[in-house]
């Protein structure tokens, strides 16, 4: 009875370790805004990958983080205006994977060749 005992504890511990170890994915959303046809290039990445954009506004895309609890990944976006008039506007929203996301950065620059620069979780 007191080897079942043991046993049924070292299971519930080597559980609740694989559980703390889960990937737990965060969605990320770009919404790159501002004034309408505006071109733009710029990159975001995360802990995993970094992808290339060239686009005019509006553009959306989605990338993630994972979240283990021993990594600390990071979303970084940089977007640069190519003319020298108008303004670009980059929101970011986050969600736990299946959620509903929230607003977590809105910014923006009206400044002549001028970037925005976003990191989440700052």
């Amino acid at each position: 009875m007191k080897k079942l005992f043991i046993i049924g504890i070292l299971l519930l511990l080597f559980t609740v370790c694989i559980e703390s170890k889960k990937f737990y994915p965060k969605v990320i959303y770009i919404h790159v805004e501002g004034s309408e046809g505006l071109p733009f290039a710029g990159t975001y990445s995360n802990i995993e990958e970094e992808t290339y954009v060239v686009g005019y506004v509006p553009e959306y895309y989605v990338s993630s983080l994972s979240e283990y609890e021993d990594t600390n990944d990071v979303f970084i976006g940089t977007f640069h205006k190519c003319v020298e008039v108008g303004t670009l506007r980059v929101k970011l929203f986050a969600a736990d994977y299946g959620e509903q996301s929230e607003l977590v950065i809105d910014t923006f620059t009206t400044e002549p060749f001028g970037d925005v620069i976003v990191q989440y979780p700052d």
